[in-house]
């Protein structure tokens, strides 16, 4: 199955570059070819490792924000490439979706028309601000795409995405759950109340690489597999 998969978060430095060079890398390597795109442009994580602009090789780039980006990585979704995958800048979807007149609407049916399954990788940390990504993306792109949360564990252990797993406050207060409709079970899929199937991955503590995600490269391979 062909896919568009976009790495998207509310705010910068929660890890959403290290989660999709991560996947660039094992997905490469296991011979998907993967038209890459840092959308924010010459500067982003991507654009800089991978300096070959030749998005099936290294990573194409644009950036979103710019009023006058025309939205090249569109024609990247009609290309032969198994994955497309977009490292949004933080906080900016709305300038992913302005590309098309419809909004997220249209960019899913985008999606569809050239015959790939969307995904929307939501990269969480653990405090309130770094946690909302993963209902924009629900409220934003519905129930009709794959829906995968990453949370960062250099930021805490699992127990500690207590904002977005909801945490009991005895047996007479709310459980606090601000992405209520998420209704997320460790290391499941869970259903939403719009249906959305959500790939929830809990990263350990990482130990060796101070901005490590994962414990291993090879962790995120379930969380995205095919």
């Amino acid at each position: 199955m062909k896919r568009q998969i976009i790495f998207a978060s509310d705010k910068g430095g929660v890890g959403k570059s290290y989660g999709s060079r991560t996947f660039l890398d094992l997905a490469r390597r296991a011979g998907r070819t993967v038209s890459a795109w840092d959308l924010d442009g010459s500067t982003g994580s991507l654009a800089l490792l991978y300096p070959d602009r030749n998005p099936q090789v290294g990573a194409g780039i644009e950036d979103v924000r710019d009023p006058k980006a025309k939205g090249e990585w569109l024609e990247a979704l009609y290309g032969a490439a198994d994955d497309v995958l977009l490292d949004v800048p933080g906080g900016a979807l709305d300038d992913l979706t302005r590309v098309l007149d419809g909004g997220a609407p249209s960019l899913v049916a985008e999606a569809r028309n050239a015959g790939r399954e969307l995904v929307v990788v939501s990269v969480i940390g653990i405090k309130r601000d770094a946690t909302g990504t993963p209902q924009d993306a629900i409220d934003r792109f519905g129930s009709a795409v794959h829906h995968v949360v990453l949370k960062n564990g250099y930021f805490g252990d699992a127990d500690d995405f207590v904002i977005f797993d909801g945490v009991d406050r005895g047996p007479r207060g709310p459980r606090e759950r601000p992405v209520d409709r998420l209704r997320a079970r460790r290391g499941r899929r869970a259903q939403t109340r719009r249906g959305t199937q959500l790939g929830v991955w809990l990263p350990p503590r990482p130990r060796r690489h101070p901005h490590a995600l994962l414990a291993g490269r090879q962790s995120v391979a379930p969380a995205l597999r095919a």
